[in-house]
């Protein structure tokens, strides 16, 4: 069987959220209402961290918006 609790190394925060996230989704579905966070919003903090790494690689500046109309 698998380990039943998180990783010492964990912080201690960490399973609180992640119930508190598993709460609000389930919760959310119970209500018949849309859940949070979007395939949208996922999509936009993919873009930021493409950004961001390319923006590191050329030491210039780069814009979400260029990172979304590439696709």
């Amino acid at each position: 069987a698998g380990q039943k609790a998180p990783d010492w190394s964990m912080a201690p925060d960490f399973v609180r959220t992640h119930a508190e996230c598993q709460y609000q989704f389930l919760k959310a579905i119970a209500e018949d209402r849309p859940t949070q966070p979007t395939l949208a919003d996922g999509l936009h903090i993919q873009a930021v961290m493409a950004a961001a790494e390319r923006s590191s690689q050329i030491g210039q500046w780069v814009e979400v918006s260029d990172v979304l109309r590439e696709g």
